[in-house]
């Protein structure tokens, strides 16, 4: 019986430091995991890379400070105002648009795709935040 505890507990610790090491790997908390989604099929030299990962990085600040100042725990969008929601979008948008700058005219159309099908994505119930609400039920 001991034995069979100790062997899932293993398993347990290894598969959360996996998911642990994932998550850093891919930036955290959708950091740059969510940048990374509007990178698919572009290919930038390590140059541009590391001013991307700038960009991503003084901007996931600006969002945390935002967050911590509102008294949300970081990632709990559910705690998020629809103001809070409209001032992240919003450094989103200028986050996307100094990525876009550095990109050349080929990999901004592909860019903008990305960008379109991620907000679609996101209205389409994937993420929340500006998914408009259903209609109320009909009156009895």
């Amino acid at each position: 019986m001991k034995g069979i505890r100790m062997a899932v507990l293993g398993a347990a610790l290894v598969l959360g430091m996996t998911t642990a090491a994932e998550a850093q790997e891919r930036g955290g908390r959708g950091g740059r995991g969510g940048v990374a989604r509007l990178m698919t099929d572009i290919t930038v030299s390590a140059d541009v890379q590391t001013k991307i990962d700038e960009i991503v990085q003084k901007f996931m600040t600006q969002q945390r400070e935002m967050m911590t100042a509102a008294g949300v725990e970081p990632g709990a969008m559910q705690q998020m105002t629809d103001e809070m929601r409209a001032k992240m979008t919003e450094l989103n948008t200028k986050r996307n648009a100094e990525i876009r700058a550095l990109l050349t005219a080929e990999q901004q159309v592909v860019f903008d795709k990305n960008v379109a099908t991620a907000a679609q994505g996101r209205r389409g119930g994937g993420g929340g935040g500006s998914a408009t609400p259903p209609p109320p039920p009909p009156a009895l």
